[in-house]
């Protein structure tokens, strides 16, 4: 029976020992020979190009283009219907303190002018003097100052505007200003990184980027020609500004959203440049534009009309002359 006992020992202690040496035969594996728990595999889709990273200079942006940017100052004197006088009634002679009341009071059925001021923006599009802004900030100016980057003032004359587009050309005797570059909005895509310098609120130089949102967008009733959407920040006196690519050059001339509400808050839109220099070339020629449009109109048919609308037969004098 002590052999048998001995026996189950040894076959325990063999036990135990194959156990340690498996165990210690795993450990000693070299990195290079353990096996690996299986990676994903990163691969590109085809066609697609590896984001560059957000492009945080645009301090040589502004330093470069900046001084081709100006304030513009419009002002304009805006008619006030006068008050019809309400005391003291007409023909009270002996009313006391009358002529206090006449002395301030305005002469009845006089209209006054009260002179309003607002501010836009523009950029030079030749160095000697002419100007591109936004129609609708200089519509019925009396007086137009521009004042450029290095805060020289001068008068400007409004060559043409055109309110189908929301073009202006400004004029200024001047000579060897600084000049914008003008790009192609052509080459815009929707999520391209823009900036727009302007002087918002008069204040002078002030640079904003943001992304193209939409490139061609209509709004109802308002533009003559699609718009370039962004999510720039606008605010009063931004009108006029250049929209510019990341190689610095204007696509684009920032135009207030229509005054709905608040239907386009936080969306900025902007004139394509190609389409706003041919409307600066009509203007610079004639002092205004002329735009082509298609349209069709409908009318009662009447006897005569039919007569003369009829399609040509064989014989007839126009089919005849070949």
């Amino acid at each position: 029976m002590a052999s048998i006992g001995f026996k189950r020992i040894g076959l325990t202690s063999l036990a135990i020992a194959a156990v340690s040496a498996s165990c210690m035969g795993k450990e000693s594996l070299s990195p290079a020979t353990a096996p690996r728990a299986p990676q994903a595999v990163l691969s590109a889709s085809p066609g697609f190009t590896a984001y560059p990273g957000i492009v945080s200079d645009f301090e040589n942006m502004t330093r470069i283009d900046g001084p081709a940017v100006v304030t513009v100052k419009v002002s304009r004197t805006d008619t006030i219907p006068s008050v019809r006088q309400l005391w003291p009634p007409p023909g009270s002679a002996n009313v006391p303190f009358l002529g206090f009341f006449e002395e301030f009071s305005p002469p009845p059925g006089a209209d006054r002018g009260a002179l309003a001021q607002r501010h836009a923006s523009g950029f030079i599009i030749s160095s000697d003097g002419n100007i591109l802004t936004d129609a609708g900030d200089v519509a019925g100016a009396s007086r137009i100052s521009v004042t450029l980057a290095d805060g020289q003032t001068y008068h400007a004359r409004l060559i043409g505007s055109d309110p189908a587009s929301g073009v202006a050309l400004l004029h200024v005797h001047a000579t060897g200003l600084a000049v914008a570059r003008i790009g192609s909005p052509a080459m815009l895509k929707a999520g391209e990184w823009v900036a727009s310098i302007g002087s918002p609120y008069g204040l002078g130089t002030s640079i904003v980027k943001g992304v193209v949102s939409n490139l061609s967008r209509l709004l109802p009733d308002q533009s003559y020609v699609p718009l370039i959407q962004t999510d720039l920040t606008e605010h009063s006196g931004d009108g006029g500004s250049p929209l510019l690519n990341l190689k610095g050059e204007v696509v684009g001339i920032e135009t207030p959203p229509p005054d709905d509400g608040n239907v386009y808050q936080g969306l900025a839109f902007a004139i394509p440049i190609d389409k706003a220099m041919k409307v600066e070339r009509q203007l610079k020629l004639h002092g205004k534009a002329v735009h082509g449009q298609l349209g069709v109109s409908a009318k009662e048919e009447t006897p005569p009309l039919a007569k003369a609308s009829r399609p040509m037969r064989p014989n007839d004098r126009v089919t005849d002359a070949g």
